[in-house]
């Protein structure tokens, strides 16, 4: 199967078809599972040290600079600025965009649900809500008389034993649509604790009996401490995201998954069950996700039913509540050459794609001309015409809204305080961040003032 060359400069084509779709060789499932050690692949261990090597190149810059640097030069910083100026969506966030590319790229809001008027649909991990925005208009700008129905689950913002470093302490969506979140028996949101799973998936299905049409799962973890080792950190949040879809989405339903490299057997396990019990598997770089970083996305299309996995199942779940570490998903002579061989080609495109950008963004810094900055601009510009044509936008009608609009004037208000207060740039400052989410989570955050705000600033500075 011949595949595109990898460009080694900037191009249309290259920011809007980042993407690598899996060619099934009628796949099947092994029947053991969790039986052999860890297992590693010498040519993606390589490609794994070399992106490794690229990204320390990165330690000799400042750390504000360089993220001012790469926001400036990203082709698609212009993007979410002219959909917020032109088309004034709700929730409007990165992931919105990101998560909008994928609806007009690929059918996965599938024909039974828009037949029926209904599509049922769940989203991990999501706060604070872009996916479900996205979604939402999505739908309502697309077709004609196709409800949503959704559910949601994140770390819960409002539970004060959960860790800071990994939660997203915006709470805007959660606080007018709690009845549609999901945090489990102990009310943490942590989804890779297994009776949480238990709990959430038992909510959902008494709800929709049905199954679900359409599944996401945006998780990470914050690996700021060990980049390097960002796929061994992520691994076990991407299994229980995994097994916790597949629980809960019907036959032919579409679930689409976030993940970093493909370089360890985790991710090589995953990704071949996918490919076993999804019709279709492609794996995309959308424009609006960081060009600089390693975030793809996968989107299964096609779920082919939970009976395929009948017999390996007990195992799956009996992973989920006693993960064992030193156990690979599948032993690698249990995987086809040729989806291995097609798991390499994958690793190696999106690695070069980061590699690339990463040196070009290294031979520009402290480029300040006016010429370049006008080259930049007209070329930005180009990138957010291409998007727009690709994935047309209408503006969504206030009574399609997801929070009612005078709710969200007053969710932009307190945005609006915490902007004035300076609490948005205190909260970039690593050593005051649990100050502020301890304080500003939850209901805790709508009962500050704006001279609320201020006073925690100065505390907060002392």
């Amino acid at each position: 199967m011949k595949r595109k060359k990898m460009a080694t400069t900037n191009s249309h084509i290259d920011f809007f078809d980042k993407r690598y779709k899996f060619n099934n060789n009628n796949w099947s499932l092994p029947m053991n599972v969790f039986s052999d050690d860890h297992w590693q692949i010498p040519a993606l261990q390589a490609k794994r040290e070399e992106l490794n090597a690229t990204k320390e190149m990165l330690n000799n810059y400042d750390l504000s600079a360089w993220s001012f640097h790469t926001k400036k030069r990203d082709p698609s910083t212009m993007i979410i600025k002219t959909i917020r100026k032109n088309f004034n969506p709700e929730l409007l966030t990165q992931a919105w965009c990101k998560f909008y590319e994928c609806l007009s790229k690929f059918d996965i809001i599938s024909p039974k649900a828009i037949e029926k008027g209904t599509l049922n649909s769940m989203h991990l991990c999501e706060a604070p809500g872009g996916f479900i925005s996205a979604l939402n208009h999505y739908l309502n700008t697309k077709y004609i008389n196709l409800k949503l129905h959704w559910y949601a689950n994140t770390l819960n913002p409002s539970y004060e034993g959960n860790p800071t470093n990994q939660m997203i302490p915006d709470d805007r969506l959660i606080a007018h649509t709690k009845e549609s979140w999901l945090f489990g028996a102990d009310q943490t949101g942590d989804i890779m604790k297994f009776h949480n799973y238990i709990h959430i998936t038992k909510e959902v299905l008494e709800k929709c009996p049905e199954k679900l049409d359409l599944i996401t799962a945006d998780g990470s973890i914050d690996c700021m401490s060990d980049p390097g080792n960002q796929e061994l950190h992520v691994e076990h949040l991407h299994f229980c995201e995994v097994i916790t879809a597949l629980s809960l989405l019907k036959t032919g339903g579409n679930f689409v998954l976030k993940i970093f490299t493909t370089f360890e057997d985790s991710t090589i396990c995953l990704l071949y069950l996918l490919n076993c019990v999804f019709t279709s598997v492609c794996i995309i770089k959308p424009i609006t996700s960081k060009s600089g970083n390693s975030e793809t996305y996968v989107v299964n299309q096609t779920f082919k039913g939970i009976d395929y996995l009948t017999t390996i199942w007990p195992h799956l779940l009996n992973h989920y509540k006693n993960p064992c570490k030193t156990k690979a998903l599948f032993a690698l002579s249990d995987i086809p050459d040729s989806f291995l061989n097609q798991i390499t080609e994958c690793a190696d495109y999106f690695m070069r794609l980061q590699i690339t950008t990463i040196h070009e963004n290294i031979n520009r810094f402290g480029q300040q001309s006016k010429q370049y900055n006008y080259k930049l601009f007209q070329y930005q510009t180009g990138i957010v015409n291409k998007f727009l044509t690709l994935h047309p936008i209408q503006s969504l009608d206030t009574e399609a809204r997801i929070v009612p609009e005078h709710e969200l004037k007053l969710m932009s208000l307190r945005n609006g305080c915490m902007k004035k207060s300076g609490l948005f740039k205190l909260y970039n400052n690593q050593n005051k961040r649990k100050l502020i989410v301890t304080l500003f989570v939850g209901k805790r955050l709508r009962r500050f003032s704006i001279q609320n705000l201020h006073e925690l600033k100065i505390y907060a500075i002392i």
